[in-house]
């Protein structure tokens, strides 16, 4: 076992376990522990940035695996941190971050309709600004 260098990263990644990331990770053949635990252990903040976070893989039409969610379970929370989303598109792993408020002048627009199936219910109804990541790792790391 990899010695930690904080006290709260082994009980996330039981949260993520339990969520189904790892298993999702398999499904998209996208390395768990590099991506997700890693950057945990190696952490230096002494409070998890992801505590009060919720982790869903939800359904999408076009993507049989389905789409990893986070996101914070507060909504006043929501409108400072990002939503976050992880899924394979075209053969590629991809992460995208997803904010309230505008980061840049190049981020892209979502406008989830509170018809819209393929998102997860608590995020609709409002404007995100859309980032495509260059990197997997979680932005709170």
């Amino acid at each position: 076992m990899v010695k930690s260098t904080n006290s709260w990263s082994e009980d996330f990644a039981a949260q993520l376990r339990s969520s189904g990331v790892e298993k999702f990770c398999i499904s998209i053949n996208l390395d768990f522990d590099e991506v997700f635990l890693a950057p945990a252990r190696n952490s230096s903040l002494e409070k998890n940035p992801y505590e009060n976070f919720q982790w869903v893989v939800y359904p999408y039409s076009l993507i049989s695996t389905g789409v990893l969610h986070s996101f914070s379970n507060d909504a006043q929370l929501r409108k400072e941190l990002p939503w976050e989303e992880w899924l394979q598109w075209e053969g590629e792993s991809r992460h995208a971050s997803l904010y309230q408020v505008r980061q840049n002048p190049d981020q892209g627009v979502f406008d989830g309709s509170l018809e819209d199936k393929e998102h997860p219910p608590i995020l609709l109804g409002q404007e995100w600004f859309s980032t495509l990541e260059k990197t997997l790792t979680p932005k709170l790391f």
